[in-house]
């Protein structure tokens, strides 16, 4: 493996400064920002928190619980960066700033629960490692004789879809599709640590989260694999965006479960005739869309179902809102993640859609809680889940 890359703390603060100063106070921002919509205070909003993060590097305000808040109400969804004209990266000035606050051990308790439980279990629910294979009641035969064998492809189930019973579907689909395909794929089962993403948007720089990369990756050469495939997008971020930087060449491809099922329906060897008589739209999850530029390939698979109706926004793709369910803002204000993802809802069924379709964990989980409340027909549903439905496989 390659060397662990440090930046100088020295230059990593000049480097923030700069980026701070660079923003116009044009406020362009707070048009679309998920939690200034709701809470319409200016430290709310990306530009707030931009002067927020300025005034504490500048050693101008004190870290008071309100300003910790305001930093940690923050979706990561980097909507505000794509709408920019000074190009500022807000999410990695909130991500330090979140640095800062983690080093004066201020984290805000649940967000620290998460990290504890990280600490001690090597997953965010401080469950037993060997509880990781819970979801695979449905396809324990499949997937028995491919735990931790040499593959072409590994597939990285991560956390939530491990261990929250309500998306074990998401692995599960996979797991079937790619059975039913005939493709060599492993898992890692137990020895499958959490990616390390929740360290990295909750700011916190310990060396223990370049561990859980170094873990990974090495379990996933140990196994010769080509390809690492995960379903989770901020999963899919870390593989294919931190772990590169902070090891340098990984020894395999990475690709988001979506780009994979893309492939396979270019090459003629996935093929689905089922029809789906809806009015459907896809949900592009941030960590996917906006932080790692894959809007196409769930576009593809969706789009050669027959008879189906996909619909796109005019705030879809690179402009598409945040559901309310990154950040971790759900641990610290779930109120502020189920109102955004509510509001979204209002906006699908203004426009009659039938169908959400997602295919991201985080996503899936907080429209099923949204809407629980709501008594009209729109449903939710993971894209893979549809495909192994319409492939008669669910």
């Amino acid at each position: 493996m390659g060397a662990i890359i440090r930046m100088n703390e020295s230059l990593l603060n000049e480097s923030l400064l700069i980026d701070m100063l660079k923003c116009a106070r044009c406020g362009k921002c707070r048009a679309l920002c998920p939690s200034f919509k709701e809470n319409k205070w200016e430290t709310s909003s990306a530009r707030g928190r931009v002067l927020l993060s300025l005034g504490l590097m500048q050693n101008k305000i004190p870290m008071t619980k309100r300003l910790i808040s305001d930093i940690f109400s923050c979706f990561i969804c980097k909507q505000c960066s794509e709408l920019c004209p000074s190009a500022v990266d807000v999410p990695r000035i909130i991500e330090n700033t979140r640095t800062l606050i983690h080093k004066k051990g201020l984290t805000p308790s649940p967000i620290q629960l998460i990290l504890d439980n990280l600490d001690e279990s090597k997953n965010i629910f401080n469950m037993d490692q060997e509880d990781r294979l819970l979801w695979t009641m449905n396809v324990e035969e499949l997937i028995e004789n491919r735990i931790c064998k040499p593959a072409e492809i590994g597939f990285f189930v991560g956390c939530l879809e491990s261990f929250k019973g309500s998306l074990g579907v998401i692995p599960e689909a996979l797991i079937l599709i790619m059975d039913a395909l005939k493709i060599d794929f492993t898992i890692l089962g137990e020895e499958e640590w959490c990616c390390g993403n929740p360290y990295f948007i909750a700011g916190d720089s310990r060396h223990i989260a370049n561990q859980f990369a170094e873990h990974n990756i090495q379990k996933m050469a140990a196994l010769k694999v080509k390809t690492v495939v995960t379903t989770c997008p901020g999963c899919y971020r870390v593989w294919s965006s931190i772990y590169p930087v902070i090891y340098g060449t990984l020894p395999f491809q990475i690709l988001h479960s979506t780009q994979l099922l893309a492939q396979l329906i270019a090459k003629g060897e996935l093929q689905i005739t089922n029809l789906l008589p809806q009015k459907i739209v896809f949900q592009d999850p941030c960590e996917l869309g906006r932080h790692c530029g894959v809007y196409d390939a769930p576009r593809k698979i969706l789009s050669t179902i027959p008879n189906v109706r996909l619909f796109d926004f005019e705030n879809s793709r690179e402009n598409s809102e945040c559901c309310g369910g990154g950040g971790l803002v759900k641990a610290v204000h779930p109120n502020l993640a189920k109102l955004q993802c509510q509001n979204k809802i209002k906006q699908y069924l203004s426009n009659k859609i039938d169908q959400i379709i997602t295919a991201c964990p985080s996503c899936l989980d907080n429209y099923l809680t949204s809407l629980e409340s709501n008594p009209e027909t729109l449903t939710i549903k993971d894209l893979h889940e549809l495909i192994a439905e319409l492939l008669d496989l669910l």
